[in-house]
């Protein structure tokens, strides 16, 4: 619909660049004890610079204000669309930020989804595109910090519950709670 908002890097409804590395900075200035063990899985992710390239795209709450924020990540080939939709049906007064991996899927040379990382099991991912993909969701989360209040809810599904997962053992203070499905 024309209220949908859609993010690529540097964008966060009107923030510059500027003031989310500060963001980040600030976040990173905090408790980093809790994370020594799994900032190894991010290849030391706090020294890595830049915006995130990941997509994503913003959806208002089915009813009302929104009285919360869920960040969603789909399966392999899965859709922003498909999973936001579902996710406003069980969260109704909820805003969505539906995130897409940035790997896409091909049938020939048509694009038919995205993945987070490779790999034949869902349980055991190809390292490299597993880390490449944790840094992004981190940079994300991070840089958009301030787009969502510090309760937000992380839904992953698939892969996307995988990810989900690593991400929060990450940088659980950005999450007051993570729904992981089939994962």
């Amino acid at each position: 619909g024309s209220r949908v908002r859609l993010h690529r890097g540097d964008e966060c409804h009107g923030r510059t660049r500027k003031e989310r590395l500060a963001t980040e900075r600030r976040a990173r200035a905090g408790d980093s004890s809790r994370r020594h063990v799994l900032r190894l899985l991010t290849m030391g992710s706090e020294q890595v610079r830049g915006g995130s390239q990941l997509v994503s795209k913003s959806f208002p709450p089915v009813y009302g204000p929104a009285q919360g924020t869920v960040i969603a990540l789909h399966d392999i080939n899965g859709e922003m669309e498909d999973l936001a939709r579902s996710v406003a049906a069980w969260s109704p007064t909820s805003s969505v930020i539906a995130v897409e991996a940035a790997r896409a899927v091909f049938l020939g040379m048509e694009i038919t989804g995205h993945t987070w990382y490779g790999g034949e099991h869902v349980e055991r991912p190809e390292l490299v595109s597993f880390g490449d993909s944790l840094i992004e969701l981190e940079r994300f989360v991070v840089e958009r910090a301030e787009c969502f209040e510090a309760g937000a809810c992380l839904f992953g599904w698939g892969q996307g519950a995988v990810m989900g997962l690593y991400l929060a053992a990450v940088i659980p203070e950005h999450f007051s709670r993570v729904i992981a499905v089939g994962g």
